[in-house]
């Protein structure tokens, strides 16, 4: 089983490319040279150069391939369709790379597609790929596997959150936070922390989630967005300590790609 993983930095795409371009010149197994391939094409859709990533996968002759490098295929293929737009296609594309990477033995791969077409899946079934998603990880004995129970979780409870159910949102943030705390995942455990603080406002139990942020103001003191939420509670409470908030909140997301209309909340807050 090839392994691409150990290849990837994710906070620097450009070396990654160039990475899987080297390691495609040193490839003499036409399988592994098409696994490495697949990699660049993802690299190519996180950088948005989605008709490039689609032509780049139509060269590649996958027939003769191995069932694992055809599973990368169609898992590389799904998230550029995802990434450009077109869930659907997504979808079909992430069920045949499960189908396949379960073939091949690939577990880690056969997590990534599980969590992809939960992703992509129609909305009317998305509950039905996650749980089955969520039964495929948790079975595992494989720590690589496992760990996507966290994004599974994540992605879930912010699918449940737009649809407005929030306390099937809260039950997927609290499942992904108890995970997180018993692998040692501090950062991961802090947005969890969040999450679960944030859904509970939503569900107007404010005096529940107030004590989080405050305890992640201690462990987390550069992240805006616990503040925006003080911000909104306090405000809410006609609490002065509102405009402080809010004030540290504007400092600290200046360059994040907030919704004019959140920046608008704070700002009023801060000069009230």
């Amino acid at each position: 089983m090839i392994t691409v993983r150990e290849h990837w930095d994710f906070s620097n795409i450009p070396l990654t490319r160039d990475r899987f371009e080297q390691l495609i010149a040193q490839a003499s197994d036409p399988s592994e040279r098409a696994i490495y391939e697949t990699q660049v094409v993802r690299c190519m859709g996180l950088a948005g150069e989605f008709e490039s990533a689609h032509a780049r996968l139509d060269d590649m002759e996958i027939d003769d391939l191995t069932v694992e490098a055809q599973a990368y295929h169609a898992i590389e293929r799904g998230r550029v369709f995802n990434s450009s737009g077109d869930p659907e296609a997504a979808f079909e594309r992430f069920e045949v790379a499960i189908e396949l990477a379960d073939q091949a033995g690939n577990t880690h791969l056969c997590a990534d597609a599980h969590h992809m077409a939960a992703i992509a899946a129609p909305p009317a079934r998305e509950p039905e790929i996650y749980s089955r998603a969520l039964a495929y990880v948790s079975a595992s004995e494989d720590a690589q596997v496992v760990r996507w129970l966290g994004p599974l979780t994540n992605n879930h409870g912010w699918t449940e959150f737009e649809r407005g159910d929030y306390a099937s949102a809260l039950d997927a943030f609290q499942t992904g936070l108890a995970f997180r705390e018993a692998v040692g995942d501090t950062n991961g455990a802090g947005i969890s922390r969040w999450t679960v603080a944030r859904t509970l406002r939503a569900l107007d139990r404010e005096d529940e989630a107030e004590p989080i942020l405050l305890q992640l103001v201690q462990d987390r003191p550069t992240d805006g967005y616990v503040y925006e939420e003080l911000a909104i509670i306090a405000d809410a409470r006609h609490d002065p300590q509102a405009r402080d908030y809010a004030t540290k909140a504007l400092g600290l997301l200046k360059e994040a790609d907030l919704p004019d209309g959140r920046y608008a909340v704070l700002t009023q807050i801060a000069g009230s």
